[in-house]
């Protein structure tokens, strides 16, 4: 068995490596780029967000960005956009998910304004659900013709194919993606692992049809079409090259060679490679065209290149680096989403907008919108401009769906015993931080939710009732730490009410300090205020806690988050104990796979604090198996599942807001809530003329 499987896996390397060898240099933009199709609603994870936008000095230079100065819409974002357009793959921040949301278009299930999950009709022109004989349900597709990319090119049922095999792919997995494309599907692991050629839930049926099997798992479901929603990707771009396509063979879509002759001759060789075992003669070949330098670097590209093929209401037009400034611009190919509405403001700049100089750039016209204001003093500073000049400025403001917070590490000492993590609770007057940073726009959570769900809102009564607010109480915090055994001194001796405490780690036996190692993003100022309120604290001295601030930009926050060493090994050890950011939940949210306890799983960065708990997993992943039609079930387990998680505390959480949008008179009809995301609301809005 172990043989097939390392042979079916080098079939794969061969495949892409055949093609990777005319790969765009490394120093050269390849020329054209796919968009990934996600459901609107992201149902894989939340879009990880800097808690809250990081401050700059006043003092910051103009993008130097390519723009027109006339029919566009400036948006100043808190969340510097890094210009990777392949989220949630590798990294999920947050303007880079809003983006990419506006580039991607044609997923078989789309989302209306009130965050109804809908048949996306502009994009598929029949749908036939079956149950499976394997327990699971198959969604089969048959897609409009006259779909195409932003470059003409006409998308086809292939495309839909090459979007799961892609993103689901081992050759992903080896260069640090989180390849989570089919996760839902049947035949996903084997086909992930390298195990299988082909992805048995995936099935490629004529030119313009294809299916899609949801695993027995995952049936029923609550969000079930949202899991079962597939989009286009132009694999083309991805491979530089038009030598590979997607095929079926009977068992499910796999990978091959355009040429079909060659393929055949290539099949062929496989499986006498497989009989006669004579496949390890090939694996130096194979392994070593796959970690080519070549390869990583086209993959690289195409994540990063502007110049690329979408399916979505607009397309990239240019991004800058030192400004961190993207330019989208309208896609005149999109024929429009679910009711066939497309965009009508022609350019969108995403600037990114730290809080020391947001609201300058927003009032002398540099900035037309400014999205998912959180703090008190960015609010009540746009509600100044907003009464002052009622006729120049506007604002909605609308709950969030999501919640600041501390992030803790669950396999590394001190965080890794539960009681460090409630002990910090209790160091920390949550409701003066709130307070503080909010200004009375939001207020403390005990889960994983905000105001702005639903499901947090059905159930809010039973779990106030039931949820530990981790009240400040430093007495309380002592009684944790000891009853975790932090009771000794660095010497060994009993803890005397002096300095730091120890513990002696029970596996090595060797003594373990109580520093919390905290990485943060810089010029922050919910860290700044976790520095006076927590580490500046003199309970926490009291208490034999050293908390440690690093700070850094927020992507090398995020590598440290994920124990991402592709670009740097050193990001893949596990160094820090907290990170503070915040969690932007969607519609569909399911913490099916945030918990997993699988090591294969944790270890492609699909749990990120790291925290294996039996029970925390049972009721995160068997959450969403309940029928969309039993939302009495599913809020039963929604209760579980926060209580669970209350109790083991992965996260620390700071505040929910009440976030607020801010914009100038020249963008009319913008409506929004922190469901929809500005894929929707400026799909519908315009620029006044």
């Amino acid at each position: 068995m172990k043989k097939r499987i390392t042979i079916l896996l080098l079939v794969l390397v061969m495949v892409f490596s055949m093609v990777l060898a005319g790969c765009t240099p490394a120093d050269e933009p390849a020329t054209e780029e796919p968009t990934t199709e996600e459901p609107a609603e992201e149902p894989e994870e939340p879009a990880e967000e800097p808690a809250e936008e990081p401050e700059e000095p006043a003092e910051t230079e103009e993008p130097a960005v390519e723009t027109s100065g006339a029919g566009e819409l400036i948006i100043g974002t808190g969340t510097e956009p890094s210009g990777d357009l392949a989220t949630p793959y590798w990294q999920n921040n947050a303007s880079d998910a809003a983006i990419n949301a506006l580039l991607a278009g044609y997923s078989t299930f789309d989302m209306d304004r009130d965050a109804a999950i809908v048949l996306n009709e502009t994009a598929v022109a029949n749908l036939e659900v079956t149950d499976a004989e394997s327990g699971g349900r198959t969604y089969t597709y048959t897609i409009n013709e006259g779909l195409t990319y932003s470059d003409g090119t006409p998308i086809t049922a292939k495309d839909y194919v090459a979007s799961v095999l892609f993103f689901s792919s081992p050759q992903l997995v080896e260069l640090g993606a989180r390849a989570t494309s089919g996760q839902y599907f049947e035949g996903y692991r084997d086909f992930n692992r390298g195990e299988s050629l082909t992805f048995s839930g995936v099935r490629l049926i004529d030119d313009m049809t294809f299916s899609v099997t949801l695993a027995a798992d995952y049936v029923p479901w609550f969000f079930e079409t949202a899991y079962a929603s597939v989009g286009p990707t132009k694999l083309s771009f991805w491979l530089d090259s038009e030598d590979i396509t997607v095929v079926d063979d009977g068992e499910g879509a796999r990978f091959a060679l355009a040429d079909e002759a060659a393929d055949q001759e290539f099949i062929a060789k496989m499986e006498v490679a497989e009989v006669e075992d004579a496949a390890e003669d090939a694996a130096p070949v194979y392994v070593q065209a796959w970690e080519s330098a070549d390869y990583k670097a086209a993959v690289d590209n195409a994540r990063m290149d502007v110049n690329r093929p979408v399916s979505g209401a607009y397309m990239p037009k240019s991004y800058d680096q030192a400004s961190k400034t993207m330019v989208i611009e309208i896609n005149p190919e999109f024929k429009g989403n679910f009711e066939g509405q497309t965009a009508s403001i022609p350019t969108l700049i995403f600037r990114y907008a730290p809080e020391a100089t947001a609201t300058d750039q927003f009032k002398t016209g540099a900035i037309d919108l400014l999205e998912g204001q959180a703090s008190g003093d960015e609010i009540n500073a746009g509600l100044d401009l907003v009464e002052a000049e009622p006729d120049k400025y506007d604002y909605v403001d609308y709950s969030r769906s999501g919640y600041g917070k501390i992030q803790f590490v669950g396999d590394l000492y001190p965080t890794k015993d539960v009681e460090v993590r409630q002990a910090i609770a209790h160091l920390l007057d949550r409701n003066e931080f709130a307070r503080a940073f909010t200004g009375g726009f939001g207020g403390v959570v005990n889960g994983p939710y905000g105001e702005g769900q639903w499901y947090y809102n059905e159930t809010k009564a039973e779990l106030d009732s039931v949820l530990d607010n981790y009240s400040y109480d430093p007495a309380r915090a002592v009684e944790l730490l000891e009853q975790a055994g932090w009771t000794l001194d660095e010497n060994g001796n009993e803890y005397a009410g002096e300095g730091m405490r120890y513990k002696a780690d029970p596996e090595t036996g060797e003594l373990v300090p109580l520093l919390i190692k905290w990485f943060s993003s810089e010029n922050n100022p919910v860290s700044d205020l976790l520095v006076v309120h927590l580490v500046e604290n003199p309970d926490v001295a009291d208490a034999g806690m050293v908390i440690e601030q690093d700070t850094g930009d927020f992507t090398t926050l995020l590598n440290y988050l994920y124990r991402d060493g592709t670009d740097d090994e050193k990001f893949a050890v596990p160094t820090y104990n907290m990170f503070n950011l915040g969690s932007g939940l969607p519609a569909t949210y399911l913490p099916d796979t945030e918990y997993t306890t699988d090591p294969d799983m944790v270890a492609a960065g699909y749990n990120t604090n790291f925290l294996l708990d039996d029970e925390l997993f049972e009721a995160s992943s068997t959450l969403g198996k309940v029928s969309p039609e039993d939302e009495e079930e599913f809020l039963r387990r929604y209760v579980t599942y926060v209580t669970v998680w209350n109790k083991l505390l992965p996260d620390l959480p700071l505040y929910s807001n009440i976030y607020h949008d801010f914009f100038n008179s020249k963008l009319v009809g913008y409506e929004t809530n922190d469901l929809l995301g500005l894929e929707i609301s400026l799909l519908y809005a315009e620029l006044a003329e």
